[in-house]
């Protein structure tokens, strides 16, 4: 996609006050242009890469999840574990 494109099509906010503004006003007059504009997520197996480590990042969550907790089937509701 062209630069001109992006930038029309794109927007974003800046959660930081610009510099050279006296009041909140003056800042919502104003627009930040980028300068270039990055693909993050060029190709294929960096998807891949991003979906595996979240699926192995919530597998070790709930291991330690289960490590400190367990599921009371009589009420079904979650209670610490003893040995935990």
């Amino acid at each position: 996609m062209p630069a001109s494109n992006a930038a029309e099509s794109s927007k974003f906010w800046v959660y930081s006050p610009l510099s050279g503004l006296s009041t909140p006003s003056e800042s919502a007059e104003r627009t930040v242009d980028a300068d270039r504009i990055v693909v993050v997520n060029h190709s294929g197996s960096a998807a891949w890469y991003k979906y595996g480590v979240s699926v192995i990042g919530a597998g070790l969550v709930l291991i330690a999840f289960f490590k400190y907790w367990q599921i009371d089937t009589d009420t079904w509701c979650f209670e610490v574990r003893r040995n935990g």
